[in-house]
């Protein structure tokens, strides 16, 4: 495919527009237009684009690879003269010589399919520092989470403050009983049961009943599972603490919380 720019215009026109409905417009036009060429193989107009039409301004030319895909095919820009003047056009010399590669591109056209991202996580186990880490020992865990809440305050104003910026992704933080702090990135629109199902698959023991506080004290669990992360406020960055069902008592937790190749991270 590296060798093959048709393949590679084909992939840009699927992959690098963000409007589908677009996409398949332009891509029903491009398959009409090598239909017409095979159909009508001795009609010069079949193989002649103007790119003044306002068709192909609207259709072919926005979308990033058309244009591209049209002269892997045999097309090239051409001025041709039209009554007093000249234009623009994309010509097909000679359809003859390989209607194979115009059949095959119909066919690319249409089962050639769209490469679905998978957003990386980037999953991060990170430690607190030693001032934390003292403060919890001397003043208790709960003053501690008073002064993450504090310290958190202003990067929630701020957060309210940029309300009206799109995000389209967000870091989340997840600190444990024992200091670590898992941190992974999401979509703003996926829902709070990824970000629960992130922590339940990263956790040692997989079935540790758990919710999570957010900084404004407010608890999350499945229960509110249906929810985005940007419905929650969660967006563009989020501190949770996780927290332990009060039924599973501490003296049942016997192993660490994440599972060992995360630890391996810190």
């Amino acid at each position: 495919m590296k060798d093959d720019p048709r393949l590679q215009s084909i992939l840009l026109i699927k992959n690098c527009n963000p409007n589908q409905s677009k996409v398949k417009i332009c891509i029903e036009l491009l398959i009409f237009y090598i239909e017409n060429i095979i159909k009508y193989q001795d009609v010069e107009m079949y193989r002649e684009i103007r790119l003044s039409s306002q068709i192909v301004k609207e259709n072919v030319l926005p979308i990033k690879g058309a244009i591209e895909f049209l002269e892997s095919i045999g097309f090239t820009k051409k001025k041709l003269l039209m009554e007093d003047h000249e234009e623009e056009f994309l010509v097909l010399e000679d359809s003859m010589d390989d209607l194979a590669l115009l059949e095959n591109s119909i066919n690319d056209l249409k089962s050639v399919k769209r490469i679905e991202l998978v957003l990386d996580r980037n999953v991060q186990v990170l430690l607190p520092s030693n001032a934390e880490i003292k403060m919890d020992h001397q003043k208790g865990a709960e003053e501690l989470e008073n002064q993450i809440v504090l310290k958190i305050q202003n990067m929630e104003i701020e957060k309210q403050n940029s309300s009206n910026t799109n995000y389209k992704y967000c870091l989340i933080r997840i600190k444990f009983p024992d200091y670590l702090i898992l941190q992974g990135i999401f979509d703003v629109n996926e829902r709070l049961s990824n970000l629960l199902d992130f922590i339940k698959e990263s956790l040692f023991n997989e079935n540790l009943p758990f919710k999570l506080k957010l900084v404004d004290g407010r608890t999350i669990g499945y229960a509110d599972k249906n929810m985005t992360l940007s419905e929650l406020n969660l967006v563009p960055t989020a501190f949770l603490l996780f927290i332990i069902d009060p039924l599973y008592t501490k003296k049942n937790q016997k192993y660490p919380y994440l599972k060992t190749e995360l630890l391996l991270l810190v």
